[in-house]
């Protein structure tokens, strides 16, 4: 407990520091996003023979990516492909929850039960358990603030939010590959070569897809169990694979290129300032993405044997197993 305390102070302290460090270089950027008199940001592109300069007055005033309010954006297409599939994903969602309160009666019509607690196992120390959660906050503070800068826009005090959270984010971030690597905790979300080759994860993948598409339904036990050394379940690796080493990366890299482009010239020259619209679509397909990821795993936290069964396990460390208990007699 007294080791798992010293991290938890130490990512607190952590997140405190990006806070204030976010607090001190945001505004700056935000009073350049405000001010009429702003001065030039000269660009320089250079492509074999070509050097071309680009003079930019008030980069936030650009078209795009800086003015993104629906309603007056030529990638309205983008806005609506993404609520669309989010839409899809959350009708999803809802209808395998209905089913599950459905069939979930219906079993214990037919031969009543309930779980009995036989145990708990160790899984998530205390570095993990802090990690997820200001994660978390980070990832649900920039969803909110980041759709509402679609009708305040980028000046507003969200839009200085959105920024200053995803300084936090990104110090968080680097911390959290510092600690994948020293601890070898990567291994935890990529499969192995012989997995992979034996075709060994393709096999778990649908015997842990199967369970959540009929499984569930019929109250038969999760064929996959959570360890402290191996702490994700097939399906949950390669999702979180995708999510924590593809899709929060490209969030931040985007990110971090739009919040002041005009401090990163050899950047936007390496891009072209042409190009710097696809760097805003990449930005806001990623945190779609995010978003959908993010609805997914609200939803799997109910899918234990108990409803409160996985969040608990990320609250206190200890994942605690039932059994069915046959209560018809």
């Amino acid at each position: 407990m007294k080791k798992n305390a010293k991290y938890i102070k130490f990512f607190l302290s952590l997140a405190l520091a990006a806070g204030i460090g976010g607090a001190v270089i945001i505004p700056r950027q935000t009073m350049n996003a405000v001010s009429a008199e702003q001065t030039e940001k000269v660009y320089t592109e250079v492509h074999g023979e070509r050097d071309l300069p680009y003079l930019v007055n008030n980069i936030h005033k650009l078209v795009k990516p800086y003015n993104y309010i629906i309603g007056k954006t030529k990638y309205l297409w983008i806005e609506i492909l993404g609520y669309l599939l989010t839409l899809g994903v959350f009708a999803g969602v809802m209808g395998h929850a209905l089913l599950r309160v459905f069939f979930n009666y219906k079993n214990q019509k037919a031969q009543p039960y309930q779980y009995v607690h036989t145990g708990e196992d160790f899984i998530y120390d205390g570095i993990i358990r802090t990690g997820h959660w200001l994660n978390a906050l980070f990832i649900i503070t920039l969803i909110i603030t980041g759709f509402a800068m679609h009708y305040s826009g980028p000046s507003h005090v969200l839009g200085y939010l959105h920024n200053m959270t995803g300084i936090s984010l990104t110090v968080l971030y680097i911390f959290f590959l510092i600690h994948a690597v020293v601890r070898l905790d990567y291994k935890q979300y990529f499969p192995g070569v012989k997995e992979i080759l034996s075709g060994q994860l393709i096999k778990d993948l649908i015997k842990n897809g199967m369970f959540y598409l009929h499984g569930i339904f019929m109250g038969t036990k999760n064929p996959f169990h959570s360890s402290h050394e191996h702490r994700l379940m097939p399906i949950q690796k390669v999702s979180y694979m995708a999510a924590m080493y593809i899709q929060v990366p490209l969030v931040i890299m985007t990110g971090v290129i739009l919040v002041e482009p005009a401090n990163l010239p050899f950047v936007v020259s390496l891009i072209g300032m042409e190009n710097m619209n696809f760097v805003f679509i990449v930005h806001l397909l990623a945190a779609f993405t995010v978003f959908m990821f993010l609805i997914i795993h609200l939803y799997m936290i109910t899918a234990g044997d108990k409803i409160a069964q996985h969040l608990m396990t990320m609250v206190t460390g200890y994942h605690k197993t039932y059994q069915k208990k046959d209560v018809s007699k």
